[in-house]
């Protein structure tokens, strides 16, 4: 495993020549410029950051790193871990040009860390063995991690497992070596050659969440728990499925050499403070230390592309590593960086000015994700250009002395007539909270509020169309509070605005938002039986799945968990007509779009908002209705926040249920086309955490008050969305029907997802007592006006002829003889039949015939009838029989 590096005996003897030549030398040329000079002869590279020593004694107190020459060099302390039952070594290398051979990092003989000839790691514990499949390179800092705890050993490059295995289920063994850095622990053999800063030694057996946040900044001791120095939190161990943390306390830090500070020969150990040095780890030969340059943190050094302004050859940073490792940290110092793809960092910083003192703005371009999952500190502006989102994940903070903003743009298809259902993802600057109330004009810069009047312009609009909707009994008249653009409003709370424009032709207006950026938890307090018309407040997405989650009353929430998206179709006046639109509505079970007049679904284009408003993510900026069940709070979390655009697969939440993309559910839409022209579609979705009863979270009710409408009935209860436990021949499914208006209304089948394709799908007819296939056609029916709310099922078995089995067995038949133009009846048991009706498609009676008759065989002729399907249905002495007959 391990051999004697072949050159030790250089550094020795060159020392012998500097002491030797050091008495013939003239005395202005200096020990350090002696040493600087062999070592540029032994090809030991330095810096010029670097202070080189030539007496026995370093004594330093700052910011460094320490360089090992490979021959010689190393730090050691009597044993530290003696059959721990876990542990974690962490540190950040860079090797030299040219380093070479088996070198030893750190540790004892029973755990230890090992740079292997190829330049691949190895980490040996109890004799087992990890090995990276990462190479590392000369001159480039990375950070190495290894753990180890019964039945876990894993290996970390820059906070990446690159290895992991099991092991026996015991401690790390008995073990009295030295503790070593820069060499074997046994013998002089297998010297370091590079700088190594940052070492860490831990009782315990760091989790990824951990690690990763220690990484690229230093921590320091607060109150016995450990704490970041860049990103001033307390590090923890996340969970997120339980949204829980667990600190980690100092005292598992066993050893912590920063390489700062050292006193004669002994580096200081900031994991305990004894001033007699007795367990601090001694150097030995190390005669060069280094300014600090490992990327704790990543730091940008001029304008332009993020990788380019972080990277710093001189240094061994690679800025590619900032976006590579989603747990990086990053301080933007200069104005004029930007990044054009997805970035995850642990933390950012934006500075306020740079060094002239220009103010300093970081562009995210080309509709990319910046995500923050832990701390944010924003005192510059963050551009978030065209479609571009800022996520923070459940533990994300943004500093409350944050005094600088984001930029985001809101590009809106509208009109002056058209209501908008809004939020702002943004509140009012301040360097003291967070969350903060704002006014229209605070956070919209781009285009005017027209204080008077009501129709606004193409670079304004009338504030008199601006209100939000609060805390108002359902079912009573609603009182809209008129907010104009000085009114106050707060995160979360929607509103409406109507567009620019000059008439109702639709325009596409950009809305430059502005402001500090809301994050966290948002409570919006409601009262039972309410309504409130709230909004997605963050500058990103929000998973509609995840906040029902959240809030329906299943999940120990207040609400129905019902989304209500109101989409307003103006017909070009502010005037209010018969028909102002309809509600688009997601619930767990799926979306339904809201209902529209005519054959034809209204086209919406992606700058509008409805374009999103019935699917699993909350567009930015996008308002909405919930209704309370119980008094509380409608809650907003970042464990809700998504990345999605529209040409950009979805970031999915670890928590949301299904997924919209992996969404294999059977779902059957059905439509429904009113007399009046009304359309409307309802949706049924089965799902193994619903029932045949009401379902909170799944099942939407149907809010809209319609002259025409169609909807699931639940517990007599009208639904537009249903979750059902199964679907199959069993499954019978309520419909109910009202209309204003004598005519025809057809019912069809819209789409079907996932669907067992040997699995029809009937409309039953009870009144008529037909089944009709809608997989096979349209069924239309000539109903007069009223309500019909036990006539109708959806059925996957024909019904009708479930009721016809008594006839069939006694072989009674009827049919239309196109040859004859004329019904035919076969009659062959004599069973009494009392009348013959004949009925089209859309309910009108064709002919009613008195037969009282029971004749075997039989016809009458339907003279004034034209080619289609027809219904007979014959009333006998056993019960009525209908049937769909064809006419050519």
């Amino acid at each position: 495993m391990s051999t004697t590096y072949k050159y030790s005996w250089l550094k020795k003897f060159t020392l012998t020549l500097i002491v030797i030549y050091s008495f013939t030398i003239p005395l202005n040329l200096s020990a350090y410029n002696l040493i600087a000079k062999v070592s540029e002869t032994s090809k030991i590279a330095l810096l010029e950051t670097s202070l080189t020593v030539g007496d026995s004694s370093i004594n330093v107190n700052g910011k460094y790193e320490l360089y090992f020459d490979g021959l010689d060099d190393y730090a050691e302390e009597p044993y530290v871990i003696d059959s721990w039952e876990e542990v974690s070594i962490m540190a950040w290398i860079k090797l030299d040009s040219l380093s070479e051979d088996v070198q030893i990092i750190a540790g004892q003989r029973a755990f230890y860390l090992q740079l292997n000839a190829n330049k691949s790691i190895s980490a040996f514990a109890n004799s087992k063995t990890l090995t990276s499949k990462t190479l590392l390179n000369t001159n480039q800092w990375y950070q190495i991690t290894v753990t180890h705890k019964p039945n876990d050993f894993k290996l970390y490059i820059n906070g990446e497992a690159e290895a992991t295995r099991s092991t026996a289920s015991r401690n790390i063994q008995h073990d009295t070596s030295n503790f070593t850095i820069g060499k074997y622990p046994s013998n002089s053999s297998n010297y370091f050659n590079g700088s190594i800063d940052e070492f860490r030694l831990f009782n315990k057996a760091l989790s990824s969440n951990e690690l990763r946040k220690i990484i690229y900044q230093e921590i320091e001791d607060n109150n016995g728990i450990v704490k970041g120095s860049v990103l001033p939190k307390n590090i923890t161990d996340f969970n997120e499925e339980t949204n829980t943390s667990t600190v980690l306390p100092w005292e598992n830090l066993k050893r912590y050499y920063r390489m700062d500070v050292i006193e004669d020969n002994v580096l200081y150990d900031s994991a305990n403070v004894i001033s007699d040095n007795t367990i601090h780890a001694k150097i030995h030969n190390i005669e060069t230390v280094k300014e600090q340059s490992a990327p704790m943190p990543f730091v940008t050094t001029k304008s332009g592309s993020l990788e380019n302004a972080l990277n710093n050859i001189e240094k061994g940073i690679d800025g590619s590593d900032a976006v590579k490792y989603n747990w990086s940290i990053v301080n933007i110092k200069h104005n004029d960086v930007y990044y054009s793809n997805t970035q995850k960092h642990l933390g950012l910083i934006v500075d306020n000015t740079d060094a002239d003192l220009t103010p300093i703005t970081y562009v995210v371009r080309n509709d990319s994700e910046l995500n923050v999952s832990w701390y944010l500190n924003l005192n510059g502006i963050i551009d978030l250009k065209g479609k571009s989102q800022l996520i923070q994940g459940l533990e994300s903070t943004l500093a409350n002395t944050s005094q600088g903003k984001i930029i985001q743009n809101r590009n809106l298809e509208g009109d002056i007539y058209t209501y908008n259902y809004w939020s702002s993802p943004v509140g009012q600057t301040n360097n003291v909270t967070n969350n903060n109330n704002y006014k229209l004009t605070d956070v919209i810069k781009n285009i005017s509020f027209l204080r008077s009047g009501y129709n606004g312009t193409q670079t304004a609009v009338a504030d008199y169309w601006i209100w939000k909707y609060c805390n108002l009994m359902n079912n009573n008249i609603p009182i809209w509070q008129h907010v104009r653009s000085t009114g106050t409003l707060k995160p979360g709370e929607g509103f409406t605005m109507k567009g620019t424009g000059t008439g109702s032709e639709k325009v596409v207006q950009d809305y430059l938002i502005e402001g500090k950026p809301n994050n966290g938890d948002i409570n919006i307090p409601v009262y039972a039986g309410n309504e409130y018309l709230v909004g997605n407040p963050y500058p990103s997405p929000i998973d509609a799945q995840q906040f029902i989650l959240d809030n329906s009353e299943e999940h120990s929430g207040v609400t129905t968990g019902i989304i209500y998206y109101k989409e307003h179709y103006s017909g070009g006046t502010h005037s209010l007509g018969d028909f102002q639109g309809g509600y688009a509505t997601y619930s767990l079970a799926g979306s339904v779009p809201a209902v529209w007049l005519g054959e034809t679904a209204p086209v919406t284009t992606e700058n509008g908002l409805s374009l999103e408003a019935s699917r699993q993510y909350i567009p930015v900026g996008q308002a909405f209705f919930m209704m309370a069940k119980t008094s509380g709070d409608i809650k907003f979390n970042n464990g809700q926040r998504a990345f999605h655009t529209h040409n950009k697969v979805a970031a999915k939440s670890s928590h949301t249920k299904i997924a919209a993309e992996d969404d294999n559910r059977p779902k059957l839409r059905l439509g429904f086309n009113s007399v009046n022209q009304i359309h409307r579609q309802l949706l049924v979705t089965a799902d193994e955490h619903a029932t045949s009863g009401y379902d909170s979270g799944f099942d939407a009710q149907d809010i809209d008050q319609l002259s025409d409408d169609m909807y699931w009935l639940i517990n007599n209860e009208k639904f537009s969305i249903q979750g059902i436990d199964i679907i199959d021949k069993t499954t019978k499914i309520p419909l109910g029907i009202h209309t204003k208006t004598n005519g025809a209304n057809t019912i069809s089948l819209d789409e079907i997802e996932h669907f067992p394709e040997d699995l029809n799908i009937y409309l039953y007819d009870k009144e008529l007592n037909i089944s009709h296939n809608l997989k096979e056609s349209d069924y239309t029916i000539y109903l007069a006006a009223g309500s019909y709310l036990n006539r109708f099922e959806i059925t996957f078995i024909e019904q009708a002829t479930l009721a016809n089995t008594e006839f069939e067995n006694n072989k009674i038949d009827m049919y239309f003889s196109n040859s004859e133009n004329s019904i035919a009846i076969n009659n062959p048991s004599s069973i009494y039949i009392e009348s013959i009706q004949m009925y089209n498609l859309v309910g009108q009676s064709v002919f009613n015939l008195e037969t009282k008759t029971k004749k075997s065989n039989f016809s009458h002729r339907a003279e004034k009838t034209h080619p289609g399907v027809y219904i007979l249905k014959i009333k006998t002495s056993h019960g009525v029989l209908s049937k769909e007959v064809l006419k050519k």
